[in-house]
């Protein structure tokens, strides 16, 4: 564990945030400070999002975050890892980044299979939507938009909802596991594989949908499986994961339930509650009958049919 480390634990978050630019003006600390994780996470997003503008205008091809979304989690909350040391606490620290490998891996493999990899191809259609829609005629506006909310702002949620919850456990390391980390840790493993689970049902519509082609007779959209009782229930388990992640943050500084850690995942809700009006409104132009699916169907907390339901 670096000296820059052991100088900033036990810190308030809001005030570690800022801690470790203030130890680069202190000869003893200047050397080692550039390896603090902290200080990598910032270099992860000034780099990124760097990166990130300047390709997706190079190609034209505004998907380039979501190239990094499973990616650059894990990566970060990895960095706070290997910083943690001995502390009684590390090994929620190995815990908090099995879980982001875990989520990482297998939120790759979903993407790749579904060619998003691959420039223009793998592009979210909302993009070509957003660009039309919002920006017609303003190319100037859609690149002001790129470089602020797709880019940057994009791959600070991505550090956000991942990065600050580690950071909190790091900083409070000596603090040693308790149950109430394996209540988070069995939670974020059953949103997992709720989310495992609605990904797949959705391949398997989709993987049938594409092979017949012309031939298919049946609804344009999937309301079976777990898409019976939620419109976007992989969206619900995505969000309730980082939910749940973020509580490891408080949990290890004792200052919740509520600290920084959870703002990353707020951010994220409404970024999903935004990214999905845009979803379905483009469905209901697609499908007339998408409506009714609205009409019965809870949008992310699985529920009965509100339909079916009846009070007297």
């Amino acid at each position: 564990r670096d000296a820059s480390s052991a100088a900033v634990e036990g810190m308030p978050l809001s005030v570690a945030c800022v801690a470790p630019l203030k130890l680069l003006s202190m000869p003893e600390y200047r050397a080692g400070v550039m390896l603090h994780p902290w200080v990598l996470t910032l270099l992860l997003l000034t780099v990124g999002s760097t990166a990130m503008f300047l390709l997706s205008t190079a190609f034209g091809d505004y998907s380039m975050v979501d190239r990094i979304w499973s990616i650059l989690p894990p990566v970060a909350v990895m960095l706070f890892a290997f910083s943690a040391g001995k502390g009684a606490g590390s090994v929620r620290l190995w815990i908090m980044s099995a879980l982001t490998a875990f989520w990482g891996i297998r939120l790759t493999y979903n993407f790749f299979r579904k060619g998003g990899y691959k420039i223009h191809v793998g592009e979210d259609y909302r993009w070509a939507y957003l660009q039309q829609e919002w920006f017609g005629g303003r190319p100037e506006a859609w690149i002001a938009f790129n470089l602020v909310f797709v880019s940057v702002y994009q791959t600070a949620l991505l550090l956000a909802f991942s990065a600050v919850p580690a950071y909190e456990a790091a900083l409070n390391v000596s603090t040693p596991l308790g149950p109430a980390d394996a209540v988070l840790a069995v939670l974020f493993l059953a949103l997992f594989a709720g989310e495992t689970i609605a990904d797949e049902q959705m391949w398997a519509f989709q993987t049938e949908k594409r092979n017949a082609q012309q031939s298919y007779s049946g609804k344009g959209f999937f309301d079976g499986g777990l898409f019976y009782y939620s419109r976007h229930p992989n969206y619900f388990c995505e969000v309730g994961m980082w939910v749940v992640f973020s509580f490891f943050g408080p949990v290890s500084s004792g200052n919740g339930p509520v600290t920084f850690s959870q703002l990353g995942c707020f951010l994220l809700a409404t970024l999903f509650i935004g990214s999905t009006w845009i979803t379905e409104k483009i469905s209901s132009q697609k499908y007339p009958e998408y409506a009714e699916y609205q009409r019965t169907t809870s949008a992310f907390i699985p529920f009965f049919k509100l339909d079916k339901l009846k009070f007297n």
